[in-house]
């Protein structure tokens, strides 16, 4: 007779992340998305001979409430982040979340690059959103925090 052994389910979190500019908060959704520009490659009759990919990079982004283990320090992560200002992230179980990166690509600090939101209510945690990018590219990564002269 056989016999059903269950293994159990492989499962991803990100309750282990942790991102210096927010200390202490409790994020409840990161949602993440692949982004790169197209350049698309006619021939000497305008057909599609090819394309290749540029500028790829990760947009992520952070819903977090407001929680910490002081007061001070909750009421410090309602504080809206410099533009483009460099965010280190560890701890996450998906290596690109992390500054270390992978592989050589996405390494390096995420960058606080699009307006975040915060909300606060009478009856619940103050909560808020942060908008990160990090480019796979290491280098290219590097200057989104260099100011143009």
């Amino acid at each position: 007779m056989a016999t059903f052994t269950e293994i159990g389910i492989a499962k991803v979190d990100f309750a282990d992340l942790v991102l210096d500019a927010l200390p202490g908060i409790f994020i409840k959704s990161i949602k993440a998305k692949q982004v790169w520009k197209t350049n698309i490659v006619d021939n000497s009759e305008g057909a599609w001979a090819g394309e290749d990919a540029r500028d790829e990079y990760i947009e992520m982004d952070v819903d977090f409430t407001m929680t910490a283990s002081t007061k001070a320090l909750a009421a410090a992560n309602g504080v809206f982040t410099v533009p483009l200002t460099g965010v280190a992230a560890s701890g996450g179980l998906l290596a690109w979340m992390n500054t270390a990166g992978v592989g050589g690509r996405y390494t390096g600090n995420w960058c606080y690059h699009k307006g975040g939101d915060r909300s606060l209510s009478p009856d619940k945690s103050g909560e808020g959103t942060i908008s990160l990018r990090k480019f796979a590219d290491p280098t290219q990564n590097a200057q989104q925090f260099v100011t143009p002269a």
